[in-house]
C-alpha cells in the first residue's frame, strides 16, 4: 500500500484507515508515503485514522506531515477518534488548517495544555463547523475556556 501511494499520480480525495489496526511500522510507512508524495497528499480532502493507536510515535509523524502540507492542504475533514493521540504533537501544526471543516477528536485524552492549543486551532479555523470532542474527559473548566 506504501508503494501504491508513493507512485499515485492522481488526486486523492479521501482515505480512511480507520479500524485498520494499523501498527506503528503501518503508520510511519503511510506518513512516509505521504511526505515523498507530496503532491497526491495535498490533495487529500479527508482523512480517517480512527481506532487506530496513533500514541505518541504516530502523532509525531502525523505532526510531522500537518507541518510539511501547512496552508497548501485541501485537508477539510481529519477524524482521529479513538487514537491515543498526543494533542500537544499535532495540535501546533492543526493551526496551519484553515480549511478544516470537521476535526473529530473524541474519545482522546485532552489535558490543559491540549485544550489551550486545541483553543488556537479553533481560532485560527476560518471554515472549521464540527469538532467532536465527546468522551475526551474535558472539565467544566477546560470547557468553558475552548469556547471562550
Amino acid at each position: 500500500l506504501s508503494a501504491g501511494l508513493r507512485g499515485f499520480n492522481h488526486a486523492l480525495i479521501g482515505l480512511c484507515f480507520a479500524n485498520c489496526g494499523l501498527s506503528k511500522k503501518c503508520l510511519h510507512m503511510l506518513m512516509e508515503a505521504f511526505r515523498k508524495n507530496y503532491g497526491m497528499s495535498l490533495s487529500i480532502q479527508e482523512l480517517d485514522l480512527s481506532n487506530n493507536k496513533l500514541s505518541r510515535t504516530g502523532s509525531e509523524w502525523l505532526g510531522g506531515w500537518l507541518n510539511m502540507i501547512r496552508e497548501k492542504t485541501h485537508l477539510q475533514h481529519l477524524y482521529l477518534s479513538s487514537t491515543h493521540l498526543e494533542f500537544s504533537s499535532i495540535g501546533r501544526f492543526m493551526v496551519h488548517l484553515k480549511k478544516i471543516v470537521t476535526l473529530d477528536l473524541s474519545h482522546n485524552r485532552l489535558d490543559e495544555a491540549s485544550c489551550q492549543l486545541l483553543t488556537l486551532v479553533i481560532e485560527s479555523s476560518q471554515h472549521l463547523r464540527n469538532l467532536n470532542l465527546s468522551g475526551c474527559n474535558i472539565t467544566a473548566e477546560y470547557a468553558g475556556k475552548i469556547l471562550q
